[in-house]
């Protein structure tokens, strides 16, 4: 049985050393659509696989757009025969970091990136509109992954990459349009990305709310509140802030001290007794903050409405 696991951990490595010498192979290419030619990079181990793979067989979009490679060259003069050293390792930085920027929907870093992906051309002498539509066709192949990674079905997504796919094949100009075309394709999905979080916060807060209404006559406390919904306290804080205007300390005492007047008002209960069903936990604090959110005791507070 060891023998047998580790000759199949070798096929493994072998199989994958494979595809990756397959990938070092790859050479910019160019594509068909409605009888344009875009430019892209055929990938051998890629050859009729993706959405937008480039392979024979590989679509884009809802209305049945074929990509093919174009069969006139083999599209070696994209790029430069000489690249300067790096330009590989600083493209992908840049890359990297604008798909990391798209998903935190962070537009000052997207922009940064692209600027980083122009400089990388610009040093290796790529600035040609060949050079330009290589590199970046081959950008959008990865941006439009994040768009469809994206969970969320009420979204045409298809209709989005088949949009920013047809822009750069009519696209001839320069390098800043092209990038134009990324960076909005990248604001468009960082928007989708933004608007799923700010959900996600507010079903956070929402949540965090109706735990303190169910439990504020207990002696709940910020961190209780935080690891019932299984956040941090600094977390929680800064979501409430941002949603509410207010801490969660100071929504639970808001929702306590408006208990403890409803009882000041409508029962003969004792102070005491309201502090300890309002969930202070000393009737010392209870005054402190009663008087700090109502601008008198608890005593003064049920006399005004026995006169």
């Amino acid at each position: 049985i060891f023998l047998l696991i580790i000759r199949t951990r070798l096929a493994e490595i072998l199989r994958r050393m494979d595809t990756c010498a397959l990938r070092e192979r790859a050479v910019p290419q160019y594509a068909s659509v409605d009888g344009r030619e875009y430019a892209g990079t055929a990938d051998p181990a890629e050859t009729g696989k993706g959405e937008h793979g480039f392979g024979a067989e590989a679509r884009s979009g809802s209305d049945g757009v074929a990509l093919r490679v174009s069969e006139e060259g083999d599209g070696k003069e994209a790029l430069p025969a000489a690249l300067p050293g790096g330009f590989y390792d600083n493209l992908s930085r840049a890359e990297e970091a604008l798909l990391a920027a798209i998903q935190q929907s962070d537009t000052v870093a997207m922009e940064v990136a692209v600027q980083s992906v122009k400089a990388c051309l610009s040093g290796a002498g790529g600035t040609e509109a060949g050079s330009a539509k290589a590199v970046f066709f081959s950008i959008y192949k990865d941006v439009q992954q994040l768009l469809f990674d994206f969970d969320e079905e009420n979204i045409d997504k298809q209709a989005i990459a088949d949009s920013a796919v047809k822009r750069l094949g009519a696209a001839r100009g320069s390098v800043n349009e092209y990038a134009a075309i990324i960076l909005d394709l990248s604001r468009q999905i960082a928007a989708l990305y933004g608007e799923r979080a700010a959900r996600k916060k507010t079903d956070i807060v929402l949540q965090a709310k109706r735990f303190i209404e169910r439990n504020f006559q207990s002696s709940l406390t910020v961190n209780e509140i935080a690891a019932a919904l299984f956040i941090s306290a600094p977390y929680l804080y800064r979501l409430m802030r941002e949603e509410l205007g207010i801490s969660p300390a100071h929504y639970l005492n808001n929702l306590r001290i408006r208990y403890s007047t409803a009882m000041l008002r409508n029962t003969e209960r004792s102070i005491t007794v309201i502090s300890t069903e309002a969930g202070f936990e000393t009737e010392q604090s209870f005054y402190r903050q009663f008087r700090k959110q109502m601008g008198c005791t608890p005593s003064q507070y049920r006399s005004q409405y026995r006169r």
